[in-house]
């Protein structure tokens, strides 16, 4: 749980610096900023459309309408509406994501961002990291046994084991032949 401190820095400067969409999302925002009981229940997320109750706010740079809210796969555009959730249900927890230009480079974001539990995952990226994933593991397991090998047929030499040397060599160079 993000700190109420980090929170409010965040949206003060939020609000002082970037020039949001719509002029009632400031209202909102200061709303928040001045009720700490509902701010303690905003969790700043990515793909707040995801979550049972998530409200988006983008700036001047980004696409869609600046202002919506998702209740329970229900979309609401009417700031009066967006608001009045808000108020109304001030103790449920409100996922509350903004799009700015610039965020993933700005600190105060990064202090408050959360993960978002609702969000689905990118299953193509999934399986693309888990597939790189397993071809770092096999690479590191084929070097390990290339220097263990290393290891193996110099001992042999010092020891003037010809057997070993030989046998230890065609292993090594079969390995090597492998990785290419």
């Amino acid at each position: 749980m993000i700190d109420l401190s980090a929170k409010k820095k965040f949206l003060s400067w939020l609000i002082q610096c970037v020039t949001l969409k719509r002029r009632e999302s400031y209202w909102i925002l200061n709303y928040l900023l001045n009720h700490e009981a509902v701010l303690n229940r905003v969790v700043f997320v990515q793909g707040a459309i995801y979550t049972p109750r998530g409200l988006m706010i983008t700036d001047q740079e980004q696409d869609g309408i600046g202002l919506e809210m998702m209740v329970n796969k229900h979309l609401i555009t009417e700031p009066e509406d967006i608001f009045l959730n808000i108020r109304k249900e001030r103790k449920s927890i409100l996922y509350l994501e903004i799009m700015f230009e610039e965020m993933l480079s700005t600190n105060y974001y990064l202090s408050v961002i959360e993960e978002n539990p609702y969000q689905p995952l990118d299953e193509e990226f999934t399986q693309t990291f888990e597939l790189s994933f397993a071809d770092f593991f096999e690479e590191d397991a084929k070097a390990f046994k290339i220097n263990q090998l290393v290891e193996a047929i110099n001992q042999a030499l010092e020891a003037g084991d010809k057997e070993s040397f030989l046998k230890l060599t065609t292993e090594y160079k079969a390995l090597k032949s492998e990785n290419g």
